[in-house]
């Protein structure tokens, strides 16, 4: 298979930040590989680029890959396997000092970079009374990085980014678009739902994050080109029946 056929997906698989690269080497669909990246040395996956990198202007602020190392060892798959005890490790760590700190935030996954100088929190802000000044979460990222010797970065999410991060099946019954191919999620109004003359059950338009399904700008073009070739063919009919209308 030739490589530019090739996408790569960098990190956690559920992250899924698809970069399109050449390799100088040979690499199967499917390969583990060790990749440095702009974040630091991380694990890829190799699989099939069905986009054709049609978006590569959404993906600018995503991890790119500089250098591919090597085809993952023996010695690098036990190193994953001890790198998944260790995030458990990190975020109970974590939860305690959020605790002990009394931010009202909670960690909802966490990200940590195969040559663990990083790690990366993904958390969502709590409603809390007693809490009405804004907070720093310096605090956090420095006493985290003295403790851990890993620096820390926080990540805010919301629904949808949660959604990303958790991952999940659809009423599609697929993963979810979001933590799969969608580089970017865009803003869903219920105009899409009407242009389409969908019935506005909300329960129903609605994902597991909450917010209205992403798949509901899929079509839209289709139906905005399907509404104007229907007026014109409608005032063809108009026009070559005339006669007929005016009865």
């Amino acid at each position: 298979m030739n490589n530019t056929d090739l996408i790569y997906f960098v990190g956690a698989k559920r992250y899924k930040s698809k970069v399109s690269f050449h390799p100088e080497f040979k690499v199967k669909i499917g390969d583990l590989l060790i990749v440095e990246t702009t974040r630091g040395i991380e694990y890829a996956y190799a699989g099939l680029n069905l986009c054709a990198c049609k978006n590569r202007r959404q993906q600018r602020n995503k991890v790119t890959i500089k250098k591919i190392l090597r085809i993952a060892t023996e010695e690098d798959l036990r190193s994953l396997q001890r790198m998944v005890a260790d995030q458990r490790k990190y975020k109970k760590h974590a939860r305690l000092l959020i605790e002990k700190l009394e931010l009202p935030i909670r960690i909802r996954d966490l990200e940590l970079i195969f040559d663990r100088s990083q790690i990366y929190f993904y958390y969502q802000k709590m409603e809390s009374k007693k809490q009405k000044k804004s907070f720093k979460l310096n605090d956090f990222t420095n006493k985290f990085s003295f403790e851990m010797h890993c620096k820390a970065e926080m990540r805010e999410v919301g629904d949808r980014g949660l959604a990303k991060v958790l991952n999940g099946i659809g009423n599609c019954g697929l993963p979810f678009c979001c933590s799969g191919f969608l580089d970017r999620t865009k803003t869903i109004s219920v105009k899409l739902a009407k242009s389409q003359n969908l019935v506005l059950n909300m329960h129903k338009l609605s994902g597991q994050c909450g917010k209205l399904k992403c798949c509901l700008d899929y079509e839209k073009e289709n139906y905005i080109d399907g509404k104007l070739d229907i007026k014109k063919n409608t005032e063809n009919l108009y026009e070559e029946n005339a006669d007929f209308f005016k009865i």
